[in-house]
């Protein structure tokens, strides 16, 4: 018998322990937040979201169309609209 047979048949340096009982459950399915892995399971978290990105996009629109201020370059100015966005879409 040579060195390689006795680790294959579990007898080798490891004291017999394989790989398949070492290893980690993953998590288990159905675990996460609202309907996690199935595509619309939340009809009014799909509203929600449409909403949000409505809004977002009107007031980052409306941002834009208001006059500059004085004294402030127009990237500043479209900075604004960008930052008032994403404040909506974060929140």
């Amino acid at each position: 018998m040579t060195p390689g047979d006795a680790d294959a048949t579990g007898g080798g340096t490891n004291g017999g322990v394989r790989a398949a009982d070492t290893e980690v459950p993953g998590p288990r399915s159905g675990s996460g937040g609202r309907g996690a892995g199935t595509p619309n399971a939340d009809p009014a978290g799909s509203r929600v979201s449409t909403a949000g990105l409505l809004g977002a996009a009107a007031l980052t629109g409306f941002v834009l169309f208001l006059p500059t201020p004085e004294g402030l370059p127009p990237e500043a100015h479209r900075l604004a609209a960008l930052f008032a966005g994403i404040l909506v879409l974060w929140s």
